[in-house]
């Protein structure tokens, strides 16, 4: 967690909630949004209503 959110981890998001906060956010430290939003999913920082659009689905994107 440390590598890609520094030493303030996921809580530098707390208090975001809209796309466009979090996206620039993640631009600013440099990973990607979709990242951001599922960790911050988890603790509950952020809703499960929000920032989806900023998560891309990768099931089934694979070969075998």
């Amino acid at each position: 967690m440390e590598i890609l959110f520094g030493e303030a981890g996921v809580s530098q998001f707390r208090g975001l909630s809209y796309d466009r906060e979090i996206a620039d956010k993640t631009r600013e430290i440099g990973i990607a949004p979709g990242v951001a939003v599922h960790q911050m999913h988890r603790p509950r920082l952020l809703d499960c209503k929000f920032g989806n659009r900023l998560s891309v689905d990768l099931a089934g994107s694979f070969t075998e």
